[in-house]
């Protein structure tokens, strides 16, 4: 049945969870299979209101890193720093990570509550490292009690569910 299929792929995609002042962290599994090319995982929460006035309005800081099997570290996205859009702040300026030699990509977001790691091979490989690798969602700041997040943990694409259904 296709609702079936559907719900235990979606089952495998998406984590809900929560961290707290008693629990700061919190690491999940998923495994990479053989060719795959690239994939991404994201972490979003909704955030208690923030004061207008001011520029950091985000009051509970989560962090998302992902590990490959080798221990490389991968951190959301970030564009390079001599990158401009219209009206936008080049992300460079919203970087505090300092990048170490087991780190790919990326930077601890301070200003947003979705962060996106995009995982991509890396040293000449034209496909992701497979194996095990590990999602990991930390407090940076929380102000309140407990924070709900959901974090999504992209498929290889398309999903096939049937011949008849392709997401």
């Amino acid at each position: 049945d296709d609702a079936v299929e559907l719900a235990r792929v979606a089952n495998n995609i998406v984590k809900e969870d929560f961290v707290s002042n008693a629990i700061d962290s919190r690491e999940f599994t998923f495994e990479i299979l053989p060719g795959t090319m690239q994939s991404k995982v994201t972490l979003v929460w909704t955030d208690e209101e923030g004061d207008w006035k001011s520029w950091l309005a985000l009051k509970n800081d989560l962090d998302l890193e992902v590990v490959s099997p080798s221990g490389r570290v991968y951190y959301p996205y970030n564009l390079p720093v001599n990158l401009t859009i219209a009206g936008a702040t080049p992300a460079g300026s919203l970087c505090t990570t300092t990048i170490g030699s087991n780190i790919t990509s990326g930077c601890r977001d301070r200003r947003n509550n979705v962060e996106m790691a995009p995982l991509f091979p890396i040293n000449g490989n034209l496909v992701l490292e497979n194996g095990t690798w590990k999602a990991r969602v930390n407090v940076s700041r929380l102000v309140s009690n407990s924070q709900d997040f959901s974090l999504v943990i992209g498929p290889k694409c398309p999903v096939i569910i049937t011949s008849n259904t392709i997401l």
